[in-house]
C-alpha cells in the first residue's frame, strides 16, 4: 500500500520538477537583461571600430521580404465573389454563409503559407463574420495578432487590413531548366 502511495507521488513531482526546470530555463533563457560581469573594466576588451562585415536587417516596414510572397490569388477571388453574390440573392441562407467563410478561410489559408500575415488575417476576421464558429480562423487570427504584438507592430484594425501583395505573371520561377529562356 505505501509503496503505491510513494509511486503515486514520486511520478507526479518528477513532472513537477521537469516543469520547473523547463520554467527556469525559459525566464533565464528569454531575459532581455543584460548579462553583468564581475571582471574589472580593463579586463574586457576594447569594442573595434571596424565596421561590422554583416549589416543588421532593415526594419520590416521598409523590407519588403517582410510582407510575405505575392502569390496568385485569382482562383481565390474569383470563389470569394461568388460566394458574395450567392449570399446576396439569399441573405439568411446558412449555406451561402458557410460558402463564403469557406472561400475566405482557403484564401487566408493560402496568405498565410505565403507569409502575406496581415492581409490572411483580414480574411480570417471575414470568415468569423460568416462562420463565428470556425475554430481555426478563430486560432488563427489569435496567432498572428500576437506574432504582430510580439515583435511590437501594428496590428490591423479589422477591415484596415491591407490587401494581398499584387502578383505579375512573370514573377512565377521557371519550374525546370527547359522553361528558361535563352538570349
Amino acid at each position: 500500500m505505501t509503496r503505491k502511495i510513494i509511486m503515486k507521488f514520486a511520478g507526479k513531482r518528477s513532472l513537477l520538477i521537469s516543469m520547473l526546470c523547463v520554467a527556469a530555463l525559459i525566464i533565464n533563457g528569454c531575459s532581455n537583461a543584460p548579462e553583468v560581469s564581475n571582471q574589472p573594466a580593463a579586463n574586457q576588451p576594447i569594442a573595434s571600430t571596424k565596421p561590422s562585415p554583416v549589416a543588421p536587417p532593415p526594419p520590416m516596414s521598409q523590407s519588403g521580404a517582410s510582407q510575405g510572397d505575392p502569390i496568385d490569388t485569382t482562383k481565390h477571388d474569383a470563389e470569394i465573389e461568388r460566394a458574395e453574390k450567392e449570399l446576396k440573392k439569399k441573405p439568411n441562407d446558412a449555406a451561402a454563409r458557410m460558402s463564403l467563410a469557406k472561400a475566405y478561410h482557403a484564401r487566408a489559408s493560402a496568405l498565410t503559407a505565403a507569409r502575406q500575415y496581415r492581409p490572411a488575417l483580414g480574411d480570417y476576421r471575414r470568415t468569423l463574420r460568416y462562420d463565428p464558429d470556425n475554430a481555426d480562423a478563430r486560432e488563427m487570427s489569435a496567432t498572428i495578432i500576437g506574432i504582430l504584438r510580439t515583435i511590437k507592430r501594428e496590428v490591423p484594425a479589422e477591415g484596415e487590413e491591407p490587401p494581398p501583395l499584387p502578383f505579375k505573371k512573370d514573377e512565377k520561377k521557371p519550374e525546370d531548366n527547359s522553361q528558361k529562356k535563352s538570349y
